[in-house]
């Protein structure tokens, strides 16, 4: 997807635009107001950000890593973003939530902005719905400090997403994935 205008209002909403270690996944591009177009990861680093990228080709700074295998880089971020690339995690949603919690920080920050189920059909793999976030929250121990539905790029009949901002409160082993699966509503039907 990229980060949008509105992606950028909520990291300033939430102060997260500050020195920090940042992990993007996917190579995402900016489509706000002032950088429409340019490299996120060059924006993250003029505000001091130390920015890791990963995706699953190794394009525009980014290090070449597959979210549905195991992902062993000895790192734990303060903010880990998913701007619209679990939505393209075709296979192992699960690995990629495992990925993603083992790689915040205690207290650190993750953002998920992906298509609302129903929205955006044909583009990704994976949908989700209010009731997805809030459920993994409670199971992982994450504290939701905003959950929205909003509409992006301009598509106001059916590219709506849901965005969550999170906090990681403990350092609790991610859940497995039977009890993953029992959220339910997350795949595409």
């Amino acid at each position: 997807m990229g980060i949008t205008q509105a992606s950028i209002d909520r990291l300033n909403k939430h102060k997260l635009i500050k020195k920090c270690d940042m992990l993007e996944l996917g190579a995402q591009n900016t489509y706000d107001k002032r950088n429409y177009g340019k490299i996120a990861k060059d924006f993250f680093k003029s505000y001091g950000i130390n920015h890791t990228s990963w995706d699953i080709t190794p394009h525009q700074g980014a290090i070449a890593m597959d979210l549905r295998q195991p992902i062993e880089v000895k790192k734990e971020y303060d903010i880990v973003t998913d701007y619209g690339t679990t939505e393209h995690v075709s296979g192992d949603y699960y690995m990629a939530h495992l990925n993603i919690h083992n790689h915040t920080k205690k207290g650190g920050i993750i953002i998920h902005e992906n298509p609302k189920t129903g929205h955006w059909i044909g583009h990704g793999c994976n949908y989700v719905n209010k009731a997805f976030y809030t459920a993994l929250a409670a199971l992982c121990n994450y504290e939701i400090i905003e959950l929205t539905e909003e509409y992006a790029m301009g598509n106001t009949v059916d590219g709506c997403n849901i965005c969550v901002v999170m906090r990681k409160l403990s350092d609790n082993e991610f859940i497995d994935l039977d009890t993953f699966n029992s959220i339910g509503n997350v795949f595409a039907k």
